[in-house]
């Protein structure tokens, strides 16, 4: 019997990419790599439900992490979509938690992915 099975595809890609990673920097040196780079990012669960993305950001922009850049006219407004703006507040929290795979859950709304989410104007740290 699978261990994936009835897991949506996406978690099972997601689990084997972070496997795999871990493997390929397990044997690296750190010599000349500057530790502060980041190597992932949290972005917002494309399967999570836009209303409890919502609740998300607003819990997080009461105070937890600065939410500026996703007002209108901010650098990461466009575009103007729930997820578009959990994935920026949720790695906003990543960050200030030391990019800790623990800071990025938020009851499944969240996930830790491999690729810089960056595009235009809005730049993920």
């Amino acid at each position: 019997m699978s261990i994936t099975k009835g897991l949506p595809f996406a978690y099972v890609v997601v689990a084997l990419a972070l496997i795999a990673s871990s493997y390929v920097h397990a044997g690296r040196s750190n010599a000349g790599v500057d530790r502060n780079t980041p190597r992932t990012w949290c972005v917002a669960n494309p399967f999570a439900n836009e209303r409890s993305l919502q609740k998300d950001i607003d819990t997080l922009c009461a105070g937890a992490v600065d939410c500026s850049s996703i007002r209108p006219g901010g650098a990461c407004f466009e575009p103007d979509t729930v997820n578009n703006h959990a994935s920026v507040v949720f790695n906003e929290y990543y960050r200030a938690h030391g990019s800790q795979r623990s800071a990025c859950n938020f009851n499944g709304d969240a996930l830790v992915a491999l690729s810089d989410p960056s595009s235009g104007s809005c730049i993920y740290s």
